[in-house]
């Protein structure tokens, strides 16, 4: 409800007309392809995607060396 709230209270939020949760989730799903395309087409090769709470710190930082 804190984060609904916020969304739909920002100038953001009350220009594109968010009111509920399926508003909420399709914002957080448009913003992961955007994420997503500027990873793939600024970041390249240099970025590591990953799960959430899904790795072994230990592999990540082997990644990164």
């Amino acid at each position: 409800p804190l984060m609904l709230g916020y969304l739909a209270t920002s100038p953001y939020g009350k220009t594109h007309g968010y009111q509920d949760f399926h508003d909420m989730i399709t914002h957080f799903e448009h913003r992961q392809q955007l994420e997503l395309r500027i990873i793939k087409e600024v970041i390249k090769e240099r970025a590591i995607i990953i799960p959430a709470k899904n790795y072994k710190i230990g592999d990540l930082v082997a990644h990164i060396k």
